[in-house]
């Protein structure tokens, strides 16, 4: 059993169909990882909380922390750690959490980009699409990468779908890091991501992945 870091994204942009074999994938992030990203739909109100930034580290397949911006509507800021087979979730408003624990080894972190809830949905192509593991993931299934003039400038693009659904990562360089994801489905995007960091960190402070201080924790399971 794994940990998972859910978040639902919406969005709209156009983009172009790869075609792909599919190859074996596990992600497993070499480097520790600091991303920061932002929900950009044109469908969210302005002042929405989903077009709030959030703010992810990633250690290995074990170790991860998820900082949401502060939703003034509902007075909560929500911190996310998982570290092994624990996991901890806190309000850092009233300084409230829960403690879970998973007893089912081999532990591990999943951070996957896109969930749906639509049956036709590939989840078992998707679930390698992971937070930190953009790159790999298309690469495994040999998507070619496009080169695409837009007003903005150059990006490059590659693509991996099936069931009539389609993940697309575009890079403003060849070989940079991720700037944007989308998640079409009947070549309608319904889901992007915007990226506004992304660095591979020499080193990480294992303090972040630590027990929150100063919160008081209930048992989850």
């Amino acid at each position: 059993m794994s940990h998972y870091v859910k978040r639902n994204i919406l969005i709209a942009i156009l983009c172009i169909l790869a075609n792909q074999e599919a190859l074996a994938y596990e992600c497993k992030p070499e480097k520790p990882l600091l991303i920061i990203i932002s929900d950009i739909s044109p469908d969210l109100p302005k002042d929405s909380f989903a077009r709030k930034p959030k703010i992810i580290y990633r250690s290995g397949i074990t170790q991860a922390r998820v900082e949401e911006s502060l939703d003034e509507k509902l007075n909560l800021q929500n911190l996310y750690v998982m570290n092994n087979q624990d996991a901890w979730i806190v309000n850092l408003v009233d300084k409230k959490g829960k403690h879970f624990v998973d007893r089912n080894p081999p532990f591990s972190v999943r951070m996957p980009i896109f969930i749906d809830s639509d049956p036709s949905f590939p989840a078992d192509l998707f679930k390698e699409l992971q937070f930190g593991c953009e790159t790999g993931f298309f690469n495994s299934y040999n998507s070619p990468q496009k080169e695409l003039k837009t007003e903005s400038g150059t990006i490059y693009e590659q693509a991996v779908g099936a069931n009539h659904w389609l993940a697309v990562l575009t890079r403003e360089t060849p070989t940079g890091v991720p700037s944007h994801m989308f998640l079409l489905h009947d070549n309608k995007v319904v889901s992007t991501l915007q990226y506004n960091s992304f660095f591979e960190l020499p080193k990480i402070n294992p303090d972040l992945f630590k027990k929150p201080e100063n919160v008081t924790f209930t048992e989850a399971n």
